[in-house]
């Protein structure tokens, strides 16, 4: 993404905790969330402000490679926003604007995407093992066949098409039938029992 403005993790961090909110159009250099000893200090900070009035904005911005476990960002507005191989296990983006950002083979293992709008996002390879999309919009997300573990996500009242609905229910059904095999399988090789 050309045109964008790089900042360092140690600037990002400090300009959250001086309250800053707009990283609209930044290029994020290899920011290691995960090993900063602010992380607590900035997920406790975030937590105890009104994000809803006042939300991060990072529209058109680049946070590739981020490593941001447990990260605390609902309300964020990050449409076209790049994420890609970006590790944000047990992340929440709850109610977070996310339309036509790029999820390509990033962890969002356990996040909490609840209400989130991803129309348009692309989800390639991302891993969403146990994530939460309960009543977030997947109106043409790209890539849903392609994501992985889609059968293990939490779906309740998301809003879909019947593209993206037919892509969940295929993912379902072949985890069940993954699942009824391999118990087939053990039934069938228990040895059976002779009477003597």
């Amino acid at each position: 993404m050309n045109g964008l403005t790089s900042m360092n993790g140690d600037e990002f961090v400090r300009k959250v905790l001086e309250g800053e909110r707009d990283f609209r159009g930044i290029a994020l250099d290899a920011f290691l969330f995960d090993i900063f000893p602010e992380q607590k200090e900035i997920i406790n900070y975030l937590k105890n402000q009104d994000l809803k009035a006042s939300p991060l904005l990072i529209s058109g911005s680049d946070f590739s490679f981020m490593v941001a476990e447990e990260f605390y960002a609902p309300y964020t507005l990050a449409e076209n926003t790049y994420f890609d191989h970006a590790r944000l296990k047990g992340s929440n983006w709850s109610y977070a604007n996310l339309k036509g950002a790029n999820f390509e083979v990033a962890s969002l293992e356990g996040a909490d995407l609840f209400e989130a709008d991803l129309r348009g996002a692309n989800l390639y390879t991302s891993n969403l093992l146990d994530a939460s999309l309960k009543y977030a919009n997947l109106v043409g997300v790209k890539n849903l066949e392609r994501a992985m573990r889609l059968e293990t996500v939490s779906f309740d009242n998301t809003v879909v098409t019947k593209k993206e609905r037919a892509i969940i229910k295929r993912a379902f059904i072949s985890a069940a039938n993954k699942y009824f095999f391999k118990v087939t399988e053990k039934v069938s090789k228990k040895p059976s029992l002779v009477a003597q």
